[in-house]
């Protein structure tokens, strides 16, 4: 059998509830429910499967603090910190580890700086018991000339495994 998918029509929805709370003026929480199959860059849900229930997650659920006004540590499952394009990372994705952030603003420049560790697959053995992570980084200047905004950013990522093979059999 020979089918053309070219012209399929899918029923699909998505549903996203959250909410962010101040707990004290330096700490907030939040979370996020959302529909989905539970995969990392999609919370669509197609309707078909007989009219059996469809899955919420979480898709966020994380507490940030701010010792110091510009600078914030975030812990939890939380939307990517990182200046990015959709070539690099699916807005979908939200990331699970802790990052730091510095933000501050001068005049007419604005200084920033996030790094964070991402955990990405527990794995419980490999030869030198390493599981795979994230660490990443990212720096860069804010600043407007005339009436046109500016934005000069360089960032660097870095993966650190033992084996990719081992990560995903």
């Amino acid at each position: 059998d020979n089918f053309d998918n070219s012209h399929r029509n899918r029923q699909r929805i998505r549903l996203r509830f959250g909410m962010d709370m101040q707990i004290h003026e330096k700490v907030k929480m939040g979370f996020r429910l959302a529909s989905g199959t539970g995969t990392a860059t999609s919370t669509n849900t197609t309707l078909d499967g007989g009219f059996a229930e469809n899955d919420i997650y979480f898709d966020q659920a994380w507490a940030s603090i701010e010792p110091v006004k510009g600078f914030k540590f975030v812990g939890g499952k939380f939307k990517n910190p990182f200046f990015r394009t959709d070539m690099l990372w699916d807005s979908d994705i939200n990331l699970e580890g802790g990052y730091l952030n510095f933000d501050q603003k001068f005049d007419n420049l604005g200084i920033f700086a996030t790094a964070g560790y991402f955990p990405i697959e527990e794995v419980a053995y490999t030869s030198n018991g390493q599981s795979l992570t994230l660490l990443a980084g990212q720096a860069g200047l804010k600043f407007k000339i005339d009436s046109i905004k500016q934005i000069g950013r360089a960032s660097s990522r870095e993966r650190v495994y033992d084996s990719v093979a081992a990560a995903f059999v």
